[in-house]
């Protein structure tokens, strides 16, 4: 059953690595910017409790094109498991309890060349 589906216009955001500042661990501000727009997206969209269920996520992220890139396939970075992961991470305790029920993902990279650089995403609960 699909229990969430939205698409948001936006420059896809990798989860980035943790730094280290005088031995104290800290996300870069890109991460956390990504991460909290993402979140403030789904909380207006999404107004039930996060489901404790396992899940199927489908995601596709559009990402722009360089000039010089006349590839069809978007093979240039970000990896789409970081680019991804921002996502996943955003919707913690808003649509789902924690990422790790997650059993079943789809991840699909383009380049936005006919829309705006987003990300679309489909959650559905597994019985």
């Amino acid at each position: 059953m699909k229990i969430f589906s939205g698409t948001l216009e936006c420059k896809v955001q990798p989860k980035q690595r943790p730094r280290v500042f005088r031995g104290h661990g800290y996300t870069p501000k890109e991460t956390r910017d990504f991460e909290k727009l993402v979140s403030g997206w789904a909380k207006k969209l999404y107004k039930k409790k996060p489901s404790e269920k396992p899940l199927k996520v489908i995601i596709d992220m559009y990402f722009e094109r360089a000039k010089s890139n006349k590839k069809k396939a978007h093979t240039q970075t970000p990896d789409i498991d970081n680019a991804a992961k921002g996502i996943l991470d955003s919707l913690n305790e808003i649509v789902w309890a924690d990422d790790k029920q997650i059993v079943e993902i789809q991840l699909n990279k383009y380049f936005a060349d006919y829309v705006s650089p987003s990300f679309s995403i489909v959650v559905y609960e597994l019985n």
